[in-house]
């Protein structure tokens, strides 16, 4: 069941590294519904699911700063290199 989600985040951020920005909020909400499909399964280890969920918020939190306008496009890639680098 964490393949799925891995796959979708791998998308997500390599659309992001690539800064592509096209569909990113369908692939984000995307990845944190099979997130919470992960939640419920007993046989994902503890440490792939706190990874994705970090992941995710990060990526998430970035994305609407830059948005809101809070962040700039420098401290976005900045945080995105981050996020790829994980």
């Amino acid at each position: 069941m964490a393949k799925p989600v891995l796959d979708s985040l791998k998308e997500l951020v390599s659309q992001l590294g690539e800064g592509v920005t096209n569909d990113v909020h369908r692939r984000l909400e995307l990845c944190w519904k099979e997130f919470y499909q992960i939640e419920k399964d007993p046989d994902v280890p503890m440490e792939v699911y706190q990874k994705t969920r970090t992941v995710l918020e990060e990526i998430t939190v970035a994305l609407e700063a830059f948005e809101a306008g809070a962040i700039t496009v420098k401290e976005f890639n900045r945080i995105k290199t981050k996020i790829l680098e994980e």
